[in-house]
């Protein structure tokens, strides 16, 4: 299968990863089955697999039809290497599954945005992803709820893990937020995006709890609701399930 998307020259460790990522596929998302699809890569002769690759996914509903665009489309997964353990960067993330009905151009649309499936497919993917190892998540490459109240929040100075986004990450195990990447370094870091991490030890894992609540403490104290009263609402709920979920 790997080699007939160019995918060559590769090393086991590589191989065997990859081939896990495509085997997500045989899992359920509450009704829906997914299906992972590698993209074909294009390597010049005798070069060397980067460790790197595209992935799509897509729905497929109880009467076996596929989603009409990928869920989850060019996303970009690293296997690692040299010190970096792997890691998976979001593409476009659309919540909005839309089934084609069969005639003409009737359509059926689900929207999975702040549910359970959608929850269930992100931590498909953290599972995935070792101790260590991090996930990235635009918040300005598409016009989704997600990304639009993300960037909002944000640009009002909220705290990264109580934003849509940054609740999402936390939630399927990604408990440290490392970056906000609003700034791009050098034009190769593509859009504006949240990068969250897997705690690789206990004693990081107990330092960043105590930070991520003190922080939400203040947030939920002092933060003025005068202004986007909804926003700062669903954030605020958000930063209260944190701190309540975080053991003592």
């Amino acid at each position: 299968m790997l080699d007939s998307l160019g995918i060559t020259n590769i090393s086991q460790r590589s191989r065997n990863r990859l081939e896990e990522l495509v085997s997500l596929g045989k899992n359920r998302v509450g009704k829906f089955a997914i299906r992972v699809e590698l993209e074909p890569v294009v390597l010049p002769p005798g070069g060397l697999f980067s460790g790197r690759t595209y992935f799509n996914i897509y729905f497929e509903d109880g009467h076996g039809r596929r989603s009409v665009r990928p869920v989850i489309d060019k996303a970009l997964y690293s296997v690692g290497g040299k010190g970096v353990l792997p890691w998976i960067e979001i593409g476009y993330y659309r919540p909005e599954v839309i089934f084609k009905k069969g005639e003409g151009n009737l359509s059926q649309t689900t929207n999975i945005a702040f549910t359970d499936e959608e929850r269930k497919l992100f931590k498909l993917l953290g599972d995935f992803i070792p101790a260590g190892g991090h996930m990235m998540m635009p918040y300005d490459l598409d016009d989704t709820v997600l990304s639009r109240m993300t960037f909002a929040a944000l640009r009002k100075n909220i705290p990264m893990v109580a934003t849509p986004i940054g609740f999402l990450l936390f939630r399927i195990g990604f408990t440290i937020p490392f970056r906000d990447w609003y700034i791009a370094e050098g034009g190769h870091e593509g859009p504006r995006k949240l990068q969250f991490e897997k705690p690789l030890t206990d004693e990081r894992k107990k330092l960043v709890r105590e930070e991520i609540i003190d922080e939400l403490t203040v947030f939920i104290e002092e933060f003025s609701e005068a202004k986007d009263v909804e926003l700062v609402r669903h954030c605020k709920d958000n930063a209260r399930e944190i701190r309540d979920r975080i053991p003592k």
